[in-house]
């Protein structure tokens, strides 16, 4: 609350406690954005690691992502179509509240005109944001959003061929090309294709086909980019309307820049033994991203019931707190599946 925020427009000589929340929470969406292009970025290191991409290892990474790609990216997406109807159901049996006549209006409008197949490619589109020429560029995601992620590695585990093609043979200068496609956002705009995503896999690709060290690689020149991740986080903040149809010049150097201080500061606290991986976390990793989304709105609404929504304080708390509420829950119930169902849990999390 509210859903759009214009820092632009905020009047500093009235500045309010809701001006400040709006300030905070836009701040931290912009540090964490890195997170998905990180991800991307590894995800292409790690398929491309092999070296040559022949037909066979073409296959056998295919087979592989079956598993642990197409198998939970459907299951999850069903589980979310299905979880509102049954708690309905399970209300009326208990209860008997509600009609039938809810559970005919709710498939009506999910399934919309493009039938149970919107479920599964593209059901949602939110934001009117452009690209530098001034073209819309929604976002765009399956009925259960986090499993956009999914969706976009799917459909880059299928373009990996001609991905394997641009780093094998153009080096350098296909990476460059992609890297300007991606800051300009001059792109098609189709559901799990987006030019983001596509470069920094890309650009672990590059990586790992060459045989390259990844970390080696992120720092060199890594004060240069620490500066520029510093100084462009405050326009690239500024300049964030969260939808509105403009152009922000400085988010994708922010987001590239950051990407790779983050790696850097990551690993150098790892290797200094300030920071020590925690194996039960690192294994849920994938249970909690698929899961997030689903327990946020329940702790969310949860919070709402007992301390309110309004009170731009309890929307501060609220914004840090439900999170991390969020993550602890879906660690318990993690453990609790490891516990009771080990092999649900590890077809919901793709072998993992």
């Amino acid at each position: 609350m509210p859903d759009t925020v214009n820092l632009s427009e905020i009047d500093f000589s009235t500045f309010s406690s809701m001006d400040m929340y709006n300030i905070i929470r836009v701040l931290v969406r912009e540090i964490t954005l890195i997170a998905n292009s990180s991800f991307f970025l590894f995800s292409g290191f790690f398929f491309f690691n092999i070296g040559t991409l022949d037909k066979r290892a073409y296959m056998k990474k295919l087979r592989t992502r079956v598993g642990t790609l197409l198998i939970p990216y459907v299951l999850w997406n069903i589980i979310c179509f299905a979880h509102w109807p049954a708690l309905m159901l399970l209300r009326k049996i208990i209860n008997k509240e509600g009609n039938w006549d809810w559970f005919a209006m709710y498939f009506r409008e999910l399934l919309g005109d493009g039938g149970i197949w919107n479920i599964f490619w593209h059901y949602h589109s939110w934001g009117t944001g452009t690209n530098i020429l001034g073209w819309p560029r929604p976002g765009m995601a399956p009925y259960y959003i986090p499993m956009w992620f999914l969706q976009t590695l799917i459909v880059l585990t299928l373009l990996s061929p001609i991905i394997y093609v641009i780093c094998k043979y153009l080096k350098i200068y296909g990476i460059i090309i992609l890297g300007l496609l991606c800051y300009t956002n001059i792109w098609f705009p189709i559901p799990g294709f987006g030019i983001n995503p596509i470069f920094f896999f890309s650009l672990g690709a590059y990586y790992g086909i060459f045989g390259k060290n990844l970390i080696v690689e992120m720092r060199r020149h890594k004060v240069f980019w620490c500066v520029i991740s510093f100084v462009t986080l405050i326009p690239a903040v500024y300049y964030d309307h969260d939808g509105v149809s403009t152009y922000n010049y400085f988010m994708p150097l922010f987001l590239f820049a950051t990407v790779i201080s983050a790696i850097n500061l990551t690993s150098s606290l790892i290797q200094n033994n300030r920071v020590k991986v925690n194996k039960t976390l690192a294994k849920a990793t994938f249970f909690i991203y698929a899961s997030h989304e689903i327990f946020r709105y329940k702790i969310g609404g949860l919070f709402d019931r007992i301390f309110g929504s309004s009170d731009p304080m309890v929307l501060t708390i609220r914004y840090f707190v439900v999170p991390i509420l969020t993550a602890y829950a879906c660690v318990g119930i993690y453990c609790m599946m490891k516990r009771v169902m080990p092999r649900t849990l590890g077809i919901l999390s793709g072998g993992r």
